[in-house]
């Protein structure tokens, strides 16, 4: 009688340990959809540093270890995962608002504004002076170089293509390269989901410039698809006397001294003019790689949901952007500065709004919207794209709507100026694969989220925002049903989103990715 109700009871721990496993593995895991991060950005990973593999034989171990416990201990343990099991779906149903209640309640958010605020305020005040240093600096130019070379650093790994990096890298860097990273499966799918200038630090002979990444690639292991997803920072250095290249130049990771693109030879000698170009003397060179997170998780997941994070959370303002923004209007001699900013919120904000996710609901129609989107943006969401064609799943966005804009940063240099706003919108946000059956999300509750898109366009340019038009060429007016992969147009042969005709979307950072 006695071993039959001990039986018994180790029957019901077993069954209560299982079910409670399970749960653990229903809880969402990442996805990425919705354009810039969407539905699943805020939700984090779940797959950890273990992956899927790895989770499974710590709970099997965990498993068998919990019977080596005095019987009180896991009763006591029983209790605390079916508690914490509870807690957990109980302060998540309401998505994102009890979280921003907690955060709100606790000082946080106010907290983070200020800090957030401050360190915007310093990192200006040292654009401004490098800017005054360098004339031809340009944040935006910039972030495109440290976005082709993270791109390039890691899609080139074990790789012939290496030598095309091999003149913007560090000794420490390039030995890294062949050492630690040689070792590792090849990076493929690289893609830079936020990316954004954190410190600029200048000294008596470099000046170093820290850029945060966020950003995801694929690996092959044991004939499968690994998606990892990672936080870095990298330290770019430049001889302190040295002045910026050509805008050509630094897109195309080119020659310093005589713009060749991507013709070097091992020891970093031009092919085209035979200079060896020292890293860090006539351009930027990578001196330094410090990963701060880093979670992998089957590639395969797609279409799970996550709670929206951060709707509630105040706008991260720019500490000048009054001031930039009387320099904007000063700089295009607006005369009705409030006409002038409700033609820009209609006319190209909204707009580009309502016709990107009209494209991406429709998955196979993204290309029409290439000439509105920078190369890294539209690349990053292409990617995406691809996954839910091979699944054959339809990420849909219904009933969109954009309720209210917000301002948040001005840029302006020599080269482009660049307007960041934090959209808040709603949409019915679902999953569904050909046959209409649902993958996740709701198809009757309308989904809120926010984030902040940066426009970009080159400084000069002066069309009239109410004449965009994001069906037609920014440059000659034609449809713009044949623009290429590159974005080059069909009729007149212009590569048409690099900001030389009108506005261009070029960046859609998450509420929590985004620092200002």
């Amino acid at each position: 009688m006695r071993f039959a109700k001990f039986f018994s009871f180790k029957y019901l721990i077993a069954l209560t340990l299982l079910f409670c496993i399970g749960i653990l593995f229903l809880f969402p895991e990442v996805a990425y959809a919705r354009p810039g991060g969407g539905h699943s950005y805020s939700g984090g990973s779940s797959g950890g540093n273990g992956g899927n593999g790895g989770g499974i034989i710590v709970f099997e171990m965990l498993f068998r270890l919990f019977f080596l416990l005095p019987p009180f201990l896991q009763i006591a343990l029983i209790i605390s995962i079916i508690v914490a099991v509870i807690w957990y779906h109980l302060n998540h149903q309401g998505g994102d608002k009890q979280v921003d209640n907690y955060i709100q309640s606790s000082g946080m958010d106010a907290y983070r504004f200020q800090q957030n605020q401050m360190a915007n305020q310093a990192k200006q005040q040292k654009i401004d002076a490098l800017i005054r240093k360098d004339p031809a600096f340009s944040e935006i130019l910039f972030l495109d170089f440290a976005h082709s070379l993270y791109h390039k650093f890691y899609s080139s790994i074990n790789t012939k293509n290496s030598r095309s990096v091999q003149p913007f890298l560090s000794e420490n860097i390039k030995l890294f390269m062949r050492s630690d990273m040689a070792k590792t499966s090849p990076r493929t799918e690289v893609v830079v989901a936020n990316i954004q200038i954190s410190d600029i630090i200048t000294t008596s002979e470099q000046i170093k410039i820290v850029v945060d990444f966020q950003s995801n690639y694929s690996t092959l292991y044991n004939e499968k698809n690994y998606r990892h997803i990672l936080k870095e920072r990298w330290v770019l250095v430049r001889n302190i006397e040295t002045v910026s290249t050509s805008p050509e130049g630094l897109r195309d990771l080119a020659c310093p001294n005589c713009g060749a693109p991507n013709d070097f030879n091992d020891a970093g000698v031009c092919g085209n003019c035979n200079t060896l170009i020292e890293a860090g003397e006539m351009n930027w060179m990578l001196d330094k790689i410090v990963v701060q997170e880093h979670q992998h998780y089957r590639a395969e997941t797609l279409g799970t949901y996550a709670p929206e994070v951060g709707n509630n959370a105040p706008t991260i303002i720019d500490p000048y952007l009054k001031e930039k923004g009387a320099r904007f209007i000063a700089l295009h001699h607006l005369q009705n500065p409030a006409a002038y900013w409700e033609s820009f919120m209609e006319n190209v904000v909204e707009a580009t709004f309502q016709t990107m996710y009209q494209a991406w609901s429709e998955r196979d129609n993204w290309k029409s919207v290439r000439h509105l989107l920078s190369d890294r943006l539209y690349e990053a969401n292409a990617f995406w794209i691809h996954l839910y064609q091979e699944k054959n799943y339809f990420n849909r966005l219904e009933n969109i709507t954009l309720e209210h804009i917000e301002p948040a940063r001005i840029t302006i240099d020599n080269n482009y100026e660049s307007i960041t706003v934090r959209i808040f919108a709603a949409a019915i946000d679902y999953t569904e694969d050909k046959n209409g059956r649902l993958i996740g999300g709701n198809k009757r509750t309308p989904r809120r989220f926010t984030e902040y898109w940066t426009f970009i366009r080159k400084i000069g340019v002066e069309k009239p925002e109410s004449e965009f038009d994001t069906a037609q060429c920014p440059n000659c007016g034609a449809p713009a049903d044949k623009m290429s992969d590159t974005s080059v147009c069909g009729y007149c042969g212009t590569k048409t989103n690099q900001g030389d005709f009108s506005w261009v979307l070029s960046n859609i950072a998450q509420d929590e990715a985004y620092q200002g």
